[in-house]
């Protein structure tokens, strides 16, 4: 009788952490970041090791890598010349994240029962070594591959963006807030102007802030709803 109670109630707390598993809305707080910031940082080895993404005019040498309080970085491996500079998540210089404050996300986005995993990241660097940088995305599809995906978050990726483009270059951008019900929240920054000089006036540019509701279907946002 006793041995039968230790199986019965084992049976039951398995069955209750199975539920309470299955049925819990998955939080920032509840994502491994640890492990997937792992997963990308060996993507970005792997890719830059084979010499791939680095604009051969710059680097047609073998690339080399170290990481340090900035994150992770890609040097020319004949001249030290530096290529591009990718903040991770944990590092010390955390200023330039525009994005949430833990840019992770998680969430299944095309109804096969897996969860697709967005990192947010900033590269430095442009892959020449140039001052520039801004915040780029990746997705890992079916959180079971090694393999993560460019995703792009400027209008020309999206299938109805709200508003046409009223400023040069790309212009409008896509700040994601959360993934949840397979779809994706966030903030629809729309340039309404921007100077002719904008580069010597710090990019004053004037803009209007649009909270979206979006799916991602083949690799494109489309919007579902604004408010």
């Amino acid at each position: 009788m006793k041995k039968s109670l230790i199986l019965l109630f084992c049976f039951l707390s398995i069955f209750s952490c199975y539920n309470k598993s299955s049925n819990e809305e998955v939080t920032k707080e509840s994502v491994d970041s640890e492990y997937y910031h792992n997963l990308f940082k060996e993507y970005l080895i792997k890719m830059y090791s084979d010499n791939n993404g680095i604009n051969e005019l710059c680097a047609n040498t073998a690339i080399k890598w170290k990481e340090d309080g900035y994150g992770l970085e890609f040097y020319s491996e004949d001249s030290d010349w530096f290529l591009i500079l990718y903040h991770l998540s944990g590092t010390d210089d955390n200023w330039y994240t525009t994005d949430s404050v833990n840019p992770l996300f998680k969430g299944d986005l095309n109804g096969d029962g897996r969860d697709e995993v967005i990192i947010v990241t900033y590269q430095s660097g442009g892959g020449c070594g140039g001052n520039v940088g801004w915040p780029e995305s990746y997705i890992l599809y079916g959180n079971i591959k090694d393999e993560f995906v460019y995703l792009k978050r400027t209008i020309d990726n999206f299938i109805n963006p709200p508003k046409d483009n009223d400023c040069p270059g790309p212009g409008d951008w896509f700040e994601i807030d959360s993934i949840h019900n397979g779809f994706i929240y966030g903030k629809y920054t729309h340039c309404l102007y921007a100077p002719e000089d904008a580069f010597f006036k710090g990019f004053d540019n004037e803009n209007e802030i649009i909270n979206i509701k979006c799916r991602l279907i083949g690799g494109k946002f489309k919007i579902e709803e604004t408010f």
